[in-house]
Order: C-alpha cells, then sequence, then structure tokens
C-alpha cells in the first residue's frame, strides 16, 4: 500500500515547517496552518477536560474555583472552535498535518523499542547499562520482551513502515546536505588561509632579498671606486677608532649610488 504524496510531503516537510513557525520581532508567533492546527488541538482537549468530570476534579484536585475557571475557558473555548472548524479547508489540512505529526512520534518510538531490544540481547551493553545489577537486567529483559510485542504489531502496519522509511531517508538526506556545506565552507577557510600565509611569507623573502642586493652593490661600488687601499681606509672604511660602524658612514650621502633607484635611508624605489 502506497502513501498518499501528500501525506509524504507534510511528513518530511514537518521539520520545516516547525522552523516557519518562529516568532515574530515582537515576540508572537506568525498565523500559519501549522498554527491554527495547533490552537484548534488545543481548544479540544479543554473542552474535553471540562466536559470530563473525574478528569476535572483531578486536575484541579477538586478545588471548585479552579473547575468552574476551566468550564468558563471551555464555554469561549468552543465558540472560537466552531469558527476555525467552519473552515473546511482549513479542517482537511490539520487532519494531514496531525496525521504526519502523529506519524514522527510513532516513528520515533519504534526506534526507541528497537533499541531497547538490541540492548537486552547485548550482553555487554546490557551489563553497561545495568552496572553489572542481575535484578535491572532481568528487568531490562522482561521490558525488551514487552517492546518486541509493541513493535511487532506496530510493523505489520506496512503503511507506517513506509512512512517511516521515508522519514528516515528525508533525514539522512539533510544530514549530509548539512555536512556536506559545512566541509566546503571549512576546506575554503583553510584555502584562503593558507594562500594569505603563502603571499606573506613569499613577500617577505623578497624584501630581505633586495636589502641585502642593495647592501652587497654598494660594498661593491665602494671598493671599485677607491684608487688604493689607503683612500679607502682614509675615506670609506669602517673608521672603529671613532665608534663608526656603518659601512655608509664615510660616504656623503650625494657620493652614495643611485643606478638602482633605491635610497639607502628608506629602503624604498624612489
Amino acid at each position: 500500500m502506497h502513501l498518499p504524496t501528500l501525506f509524504l510531503s507534510l511528513l518530511a516537510a514537518t521539520t520545516v515547517i516547525a522552523k516557519g513557525n518562529s516568532k515574530n520581532s515582537n515576540g508572537t508567533e506568525p498565523i500559519t496552518d501549522k498554527s491554527l492546527c495547533k490552537e484548534m488541538t488545543h481548544l479540544e482537549k479543554l473542552i474535553t477536560t471540562a466536559q470530563n468530570s473525574t478528569k476535572l476534579a483531578t486536575k484541579t484536585n477538586n478545588n471548585q474555583t479552579k473547575i468552574d475557571a476551566i468550564v468558563a475557558k471551555a464555554s469561549e473555548a468552543a465558540v472560537k472552535l466552531d469558527t476555525l472548524q467552519g473552515n473546511s479547508t482549513l479542517v482537511a489540512t490539520c487532519a494531514v498535518i496531525n496525521e504526519a505529526a502523529q506519524t514522527k512520534k510513532t516513528c520515533n518510538k519504534m526506534e526507541d523499542l528497537q533499541k531497547t531490544i538490541d540492548t537486552a540481547s547485548n550482553s555487554t551493553k546490557l551489563a553497561a547499562k545495568t552496572k553489572g545489577n542481575t535484578t535491572k537486567e532481568a528487568e531490562w529483559q522482561a521490558k525488551a520482551t514487552k517492546a518486541q510485542t509493541k513493535l511487532v504489531s506496530l510493523t505489520s502496519n506496512t503503511t507506517l513502515v513506509d512512512a517511516c522509511s521515508a522519514l528516515k531517508t528525508q533525514k539522512a538526506e539533510a544530514k549530509a546536505a548539512k555536512d556536506g556545506t559545512s566541509s566546503t565552507s571549512e576546506a575554503a577557510k583553510a584555502s584562503s588561509s593558507a594562500t594569505s600565509g603563502a603571499s606573506r611569507l613569499i613577500g617577505a623573502g623578497f624584501g630581505s632579498l633586495v636589502v641585502a642586493f642593495i647592501e652587497l652593490y654598494e660594498v661593491d661600488w665602494i671598493l671599485s671606486n677607491s684608487e688604493t687601499s689607503d683612500e679607502v681606509g682614509h675615506g670609506t672604511r669602517w673608521d672603529t677608532m671613532h665608534g663608526h660602524n656603518d659601512i655608509n658612514h664615510g660616504l656623503a650621502n650625494h657620493d652614495r649610488p643611485h643606478s638602482l633607484g633605491f635610497s639607502r635611508d628608506s629602503d624604498e624605489i624612489e
């Protein structure tokens, strides 16, 4: 038996609908089919409680004042409910939405039952769960037996099984899409960071190379323009006796080489 297309669509989209039901900027919830259906369900429960004297007494601890207040609210609820139920399209939509929500709830219950059964059949997991307490293990085994009975009954409904399978597939696809988006984003960030780091490294290396080249060029220029070693000693070499340690100290600014277009003072292209 195949599920109606509308039902499957709503089943897969119930999470999306819930997200779309987030509060407005003023703190109120937007009016949607889901919110109206939720309101109808609330009104129906209120009316049912007010009509059940036993449930009403239990809920209020048999406080007559509270009982009267609930009955009064139920009367107002009946008027609102009649108005909402007057919209046949809304009623039909709510029937499908409520069924889809109930199906999701049942599917989750089936998963819990299966987990209980799996734990009971795994001695290692069971021992860890019960901390080796044999009494608790026996209780868990009994619980698993009941879970098995319920699960068999639920899985006999092929329509329900198909719906749960569709829901499970939808969850897996959504998770895969989310993980894929996250991985792509992280990879892009890592690539950008690596590129930026490499650029800074290359820039720093090039700057050091230029400075070293200029210094070598100046020394070569000094030596090549010195007629004798004595001239170098008196005019341009380091004058350690006077504490001058700069190779350029013996040169006036106008004597420095500029053929490369660099200023030694600023290390910038002129």
